[in-house]
This record gives structure tokens, C-alpha cells and sequence, in this order.
């Protein structure tokens, strides 16, 4: 189903808030925060500079961007954070207990990793490739991670420094980019230039396809009250103009009903 709306240049990091029953995502290059609630869909704050991550914080949503860091309150104010470590940032998340897990990028690739007092990262585990999503389980045991160049989702295990394949796909369906997880054990990406997105069971088996209106699906979340819907975000910026033609509603939000419900998230939120 495609949510009623205007499209943006690149959606991406959709998040659902329990607090305000509302799904926010950002478009990253006309920088703005989205937000879909009981009121419709509409913008929540503009921002000055390209967004690179966002993630759910006790106070409202936190920004990184090419500026650096800012907090937006829960009126859409910008508070501009100092001291933050923004630079090479490529995601953001948070494990079940609250912790921020950012991955940014260094000379061999990345890493990823928890965020101490003083800004560095511990416990890292290292890339040699861009991550462009990952997120914890509901346990906060087991982390994964999308790799796009190689076509592979990795997942590591908390105590441990070793890097796992979970599963992958030939460079030909599609570059994976987003990253939900259900109740099921089920890992779900998006195939960006693959018009589609996908399901993986627990297993790391390909379990199923769902066929989308445009070629560059970017992201997707698992919202709702019940959490039975997956939103998926898109981005038209880098399609041709033949390819717009064909896909006039890429940018666009849409969302479909997978009959299988997100994972129940436990970390902070606009409730603390």
C-alpha cells in the first residue's frame, strides 16, 4: 500500500515511537525528519545539513549529521549537541538496555561498536566493507549487521569478537540496505535496485519476496500499536528519469501487512 504523501530525495532510519504511536524517518539529502501519526503525514523539523543516522533518544530523536550531532525535542526543536562524535558516522542503534551503538567508517572499511563516556568505541567489531543498517535482538544478544557491497547480512554474538555470515544474495538481485527483525526469528532487508525486499528465517534461509512499485526501496520498520505493519522508505535522487517514469511513486512511503509482528523493542524511547 502507498501511505498518502509527498516523496522525498532518500528516506531512511524509520522508527516507531510507542509514546506518540507515530513512525519517524528522515529524508537524508533534503534534510528533514518525517513523522506518521493519527494526524496524517508531515514534516517535523527541517534541518541544515545532510542526515546521516537517527535514533530514538528519552527526549525525543537524535541526529547525526554532517555538521555533527543535534537532539530534536519532542516539538521538533533542534538542540545542537557539542562534544559528540560525529564525524564518519554511518548508523546509529540502541541495544535493549539503552546503550548507542554507533558504526563508523575508518581506513579498512568499519566499525562498529558501543559508545563510552568518552566517545570512542569499545568493543568493536571490524568491516572491510560500509554497514548501511543493523540493529540488536530482543534479547540483546545477537547483533546484525548489512553489508551492500558483498551482498551479505552478518550477525555477532555480545562477548564475542568474531563476525558470522548469516546469509547473502547474489549482487544481481539487489543491494541490501535496511534491516527489521519479527518475532519469528525472521531477518528482513530491503534490495535496493532489486524492487523488492526480503524475508530470511532463522535459519539464514531465503523464506520470502515481496515485489514493490519502485527499484530503490532503502529501509523498513515494523510499527503500529500491534506492530503487524512493515514500512518501507525509498529514494528517488539517484534514478533516471526513464526510471521515474516507470516508478513515479519512488521516494514515497509504503507499507504492507506481512502477517507477522516486529519484534517488541525494549530499548529508550520517548518514555525514558
Amino acid at each position: 500500500e502507498l501511505v498518502e504523501g509527498a516523496w522525498s530525495f532518500n528516506g531512511a532510519f524509520p522508527r516507531w515511537c510507542e509514546a506518540s504511536q507515530g513512525l519517524y524517518w528522515a529524508d537524508t539529502l533534503a534534510p528533514a525528519i518525517w513523522v506518521l501519526d493519527a494526524q496524517g503525514e508531515r514534516i517535523f523539523a527541517r534541518l541544515g545539513a545532510p542526515i546521516c543516522a537517527m535514533e530514538l533518544h528519552r527526549d525525543g530523536l537524535l541526529i547525526a549529521h554532517a555538521n555533527g550531532w543535534s537532539l530534536l525535542d519532542k516539538q521538533g526543536q533542534e538542540h545542537p549537541l557539542v562534544n559528540c562524535p560525529g564525524k564518519q558516522l554511518l548508523g546509529l542503534a540502541r541495544h535493549p538496555s539503552g546503550a548507542l551503538w554507533p558504526c563508523r567508517s575508518n581506513a579498512s572499511g568499519c566499525a562498529l561498536g558501543e559508545l563510552d563516556a568518552q566517545g570512542e568505541l569499545r568493543l568493536s567489531w571490524q568491516f572491510q566493507e560500509r554497514i548501511s543498517a543493523f540493529c540488536w535482538d530482543a534479547t540483546g544478544e545477537s547483533l546484525f549487521a548489512v553489508g551492500p557491497d558483498s551482498g551479505t547480512l552478518f550477525v555477532m554474538q555480545a562477548g564475542s569478537s568474531s563476525v558470522r555470515r548469516f546469509a547473502s544474495l547474489p549482487k544481481g538481485s539487489g543491494r541490501l540496505s535496511g534491516l527489521a527483525l519479527d518475532d519469528q526469528g525472521g531477518v528482513w532487508t530491503t534490495l535496493r535496485d532489486g524492487w523488492s525486499l526480503v524475508r530470511f528465517s532463522e535459519d539464514g534461509g531465503l523464506d520470502r519476496t515481496i515485489g514493490l512499485p519502485v527499484p530503490s526501496p532503502t529501509d523498513l520498520a515494523f510499527a503500529g500499536p500491534n506492530k503487524n505493519m512493515l514500512y518501507i522508505t525509498s529514494s528517488r535522487h539517484d534514478l533516471t528519469m526513464e526510471t521515474l517514469g516507470n516508478a513515479p511513486a519512488s521516494g514515497r512511503l509504503f507499507r504492507v501487512h506481512p502477517e507477522l509482528t516486529g519484534l517488541v523493542a525494549r530499548h529508550t524511547d520517548w518514555r525514558g
